[in-house]
């Protein structure tokens, strides 16, 4: 799938190599993630039913609607699964997979054990306003206002993959599993143990 793209994926191992641990897991280390959902989207087949957000997709801006509309990436409308890179600042980077049709979120995270999205779950909840604004921006489920669901009646669930392949303490890989977890759901590799 991504043998004709071999130029691509040298500049993204050539940055991954750049910065072996620093930052990986951080916002100023995003570079590589970036890089591959690039490589991902321009690879991905014309019927796939996946679409993803870019790594700087923040959960406090609302003004993300070309993000969603097909625009830049595959029309959410147009998709079953929505991928969402995930940073917890200045600390760890997890991927969440939001399935379109169900509204629940599947968290793949190689460090569980670090205690990353287990204490706290705050985040989530502003995700889940910001991603049904921009439902709404994008008229997801119509074009009459009395078309949307109510946020208050936007129900969504979390799930966290817990059986899947984890990094080894700390080291700042973070961010190559999840651009890993990313392809391989992709493809329809499994990451399980």
């Amino acid at each position: 799938m991504l043998a004709e793209h071999e130029a691509t994926l040298a500049m993204v191992l050539k940055l991954i190599n750049k910065t072996p641990g620093d930052d990986v897991g951080t916002s100023k280390g995003m570079e590589h993630i970036m890089m591959w959902i690039s490589l991902l989207v321009e690879c991905r087949a014309d019927d796939a039913q996946w679409t993803v957000v870019p790594p700087a997709f923040n959960t406090d801006t609302f003004d993300w609607s070309d993000m969603a509309d097909g625009s830049v990436y595959p029309a959410w409308a147009e998709c079953d699964t929505l991928y969402i890179p995930i940073n917890i600042p200045h600390a760890h980077w997890v991927l969440g997979a939001l399935d379109l049709k169900t509204f629940q979120m599947t968290i793949y995270n190689s460090h569980w054990k670090g205690g990353y999205c287990s204490k706290n779950e705050d985040w989530f909840i502003g995700m889940r306003s910001c991603i049904h604004k921009l439902l709404v921006g994008v008229n997801y489920w119509g074009t009459e206002p009395s078309d949307s669901i109510p946020l208050e009646s936007f129900k969504t669930t979390l799930e966290k993959a817990l059986d899947i392949r984890q990094q080894i303490g700390n080291r700042g890989d973070c961010g190559i599993f999840l651009c890993w977890f990313l392809e391989a759901l992709i493809i329809g590799k499994s990451i399980s143990i």
